[in-house]
């Protein structure tokens, strides 16, 4: 239920509480807490540690015609699973600042991960996403005999 979620839209102390089973932040203007219609339309990605979502908001279609319609913001958001907060968050340094990735316009695919000689790339549609490989993957080999 959301009563066992941790909202940290506003505030963040540490999600160390026992009784938390996750995190969630409301989709909201954080200037005037206002909802603007930004959602989730596709699933979500786990890996390395890291939670990625894309979303999507509606823009104003005051200026769109029927020959150009509006195309709205998408959006990637990457969150740190065990923090619920941006990968690299210190939690010393105040309530953390969530900056997505900006994406094309339009309604986006959700974030892939294709496994390369390089490491690991994050990809949403045909856009690759500047990650930092050595903290998504570690590679580990082994022998067997």
């Amino acid at each position: 239920t959301d009563g066992q979620l941790y909202d940290v839209t506003y505030s963040y102390d540490q999600v160390t509480n026992d009784e938390s089973m996750g995190c969630y932040i409301n989709l909201v203007d954080r200037g005037t807490n206002t909802f603007v219609g930004e959602k989730s339309l596709a699933k979500s990605l786990t890996f390395g540690g890291e939670v990625m979502f894309t979303t999507f908001e509606p823009t104003s279609s005051s200026g769109a015609t029927s020959c150009s319609p509006s195309q709205g913001v998408a959006r990637l958001y990457t969150l740190d699973v065990e923090m619920c907060a941006p990968p690299g968050y210190v939690p010393e340094d105040g309530p953390p600042e969530y900056h997505p990735d900006p994406l094309p316009p339009g309604i986006p695919p959700p974030p892939t991960i294709i496994i390369t000689d390089d490491g690991p790339v994050v990809l949403v549609g045909t856009k690759k996403i500047d990650k930092d490989p050595e903290r998504l993957i570690n590679k580990t080999y082994w022998r067997q005999n």
